[in-house]
């Protein structure tokens, strides 16, 4: 079903989506077969590292479109009441015979968090779907955000023409891959994506995504390896409660985390720091700029519920100065 947008956006943003079951208080690490956990209380929510960018950077002030499949099915009917719910700006492809993706993310007193997935709709997603879904948006927007595509196998195999139609239209790409399940995912799909990164304008991976794809122990190694592999992508790497780096004028920049007393909302905090990051570029800042300002983004995304607003980033930032 598709939500009608009275101003055309600025942003697609298109990935794996869930109906996210956030479960809080939950001691996940204790469990064993037979255990019955109980935790406390839990929200619904859509889920999925491009729907968390797309919601962000809507609140940000910037109009957005999120791309998805979910199944003809009854998830799929409670997905569309949840974006009705918050009026989030979408194109769910409904498609029968698939089961629209559930993930549970259960997060205990520290905020740590244990997640499982179902379903097939994201995994069975192809480019001819999502190049249908796309081509209303080519001519208007900006950016095109791709989310969690190693849960995408058949558009890996075939960025590259997405790649080259998003540039045809003058749309800037940017990539976070997210994490790797090295039992599901297969050693051409790792070699594909290593291929995509050339391709696109911004990679925004965390530390450990990105130095399990590309094999090198350091931040620090991986910048400077990219440098050699894709000159012209401007890659950050998000690095926790360390900041975030990135690679500029030869030498690594690192852009310090602000300090946080307690982390009890980390689900959705990367993808938080990419949609300020972006807002922030698309708002005229430098990278460095655009890092700082994300990195108090994430640093307010955990440490209450909920997405921060601008004003709220500005406030937070004014302080700590």
């Amino acid at each position: 079903m598709s939500a009608e947008h009275a101003e055309k956006p600025n942003v697609v943003g298109f990935g794996p989506v869930y109906v996210d079951i956030l479960g809080y208080d939950v001691d996940f690490e204790s469990l064993s077969p037979g255990k019955e956990l109980i935790g406390g209380r839990y929200d619904l929510v859509i889920g999925g590292s491009a729907a968390n960018f797309v919601r962000v950077i809507n609140k940000m002030g910037i109009k957005s479109v999120f791309i998805g499949k979910t199944g003809d099915d009854d998830m799929g009917e409670l997905m569309e009441k949840l974006a009705e719910r918050e009026s989030f700006p979408h194109e769910f492809l409904l498609t029968p015979g698939v089961q629209t993706s559930i993930s549970e993310n259960n997060s205990n007193s520290e905020g740590k968090v244990g997640m499982s997935i179902f379903g097939d709709a994201s995994s069975t997603f192809t480019s001819d779907e999502l190049m249908d879904g796309i081509e209303a948006y080519l001519g208007d927007a900006k950016i095109l955000y791709a989310g969690g595509i190693f849960k995408l196998p058949n558009i890996v195999s075939t960025f590259d023409a997405l790649a080259s139609r998003a540039h045809e239209a003058e749309m800037k790409i940017v990539l976070d891959h997210g994490r790797i399940d090295h039992s599901k995912v297969k050693d051409e799909t790792l070699s594909k994506v290593r291929e995509i990164i050339p391709l696109v304008d911004y990679y925004l991976p965390s530390r450990e995504e990105f130095c399990d794809l590309w094999g090198v122990k350091s931040i620090q190694e991986g910048l400077e390896k990219l440098a050699q592999i894709a000159p012209n992508t401007t890659v950050v790497v998000k690095d926790d409660k360390n900041g975030c780096a990135t690679r500029k004028g030869g030498k690594i920049v690192v852009v310090e985390a602000f300090p946080v007393e307690k982390a009890a909302y980390q689900v959705g905090a990367g993808d938080t720091f990419n949609g300020a990051f972006i807002s922030a570029i698309m708002k005229g800042l430098d990278t460095v700029s655009a890092m700082k300002y994300a990195n108090a983004a994430g640093a307010l995304k955990v440490s209450q519920p909920g997405v921060p607003t601008v004003e709220q980033i500005d406030d937070f930032i004014a302080k700590i100065r």
